[in-house]
Formats: C-alpha cells, sequence, structure tokens
C-alpha cells in the first residue's frame, strides 16, 4: 500500500502542487533515494526528492495507524545529510493517522517542515 501511496504523490499530488504554487520552489526532477549509511552500517531509503539546483524537498510518507512522531522528521533530517545535494532543505511528512502534537508545534516554528494528511491525498 505505502508504495502505491508514494507513486500517487509522486504522479499526482506534487507536479499539482508545484503549479499551484504551493510548493517552495518549482522542482524539476523527482524520485527516491537508496543508499548507504557508513556510520550506521546499513542501507537507507528516502521515500520522495524534489529538487532543482541547490533545493531539495525530502518526502518521508507513513501509512500506519499511529500518529506521526517527531523520530519519523529527525530520521528524515539524519537522512538527508547523506545526500550531497541541496544546500536549501525542505521536510514533507505525509502521515495516514496524523501527526503527534510534538511534531505538530515543531512545524509551527520551522516552516521548512511540512505536514500532510494522506486521508486528504486517497479520499
Amino acid at each position: 500500500m505505502k508504495t502505491l501511496i508514494e507513486l500517487r504523490i509522486i504522479e499526482k499530488i506534487l507536479p499539482v502542487t508545484d503549479k499551484a504554487r504551493n510548493l517552495p520552489f518549482v522542482f524539476k526532477n523527482i524520485g527516491k533515494w537508496w543508499g548507504n549509511n557508513k556510520i550506521e552500517k546499513r542501507q537507507e531509503k528516502i521515500d520522495i526528492l524534489a529538487f532543482y539546483e541547490n533545493k531539495v524537498i525530502y518526502d518521508e510518507c507513513k501509512y500506519k495507524n499511529e500518529k506521526m512522531s517527531t523520530e519519523v522528521y529527525f530520521d528524515l533530517k539524519s537522512k538527508s545529510e547523506l545526500i550531497n545535494i541541496g544546500s536549501e532543505k525542505y521536510y514533507y511528512l505525509f502521515s495516514k493517522s496524523g501527526f503527534k502534537n510534538k511534531l505538530i508545534d515543531l512545524s509551527k516554528k520551522d516552516t521548512k517542515i511540512k505536514l500532510v494528511d494522506l486521508m486528504m491525498i486517497v479520499s
């Protein structure tokens, strides 16, 4: 199910949002990323990357029956540091079941964090 959600976001949601100028920049490339985390000695994955020049949107999609926590954001931010692209970074978090209050509060303080309710996309 998660792959279908990621595909729908890549094909439908981000390009439409991009054209509506709701994204922080117009992206030219979009896809996924897999790579090695040499510090943790494991494979890492970023669900969706959208980028242009030095600007990057890192996306994490969670299709779970629990609210997303700040740990998901910090994990995505850590993974983004493994990739040597983009000096201007944005983090979009997509969740089926909403977000915990700490993450909501963090997104209110940091305009580079965007929380998106997947149920609004899927329905």
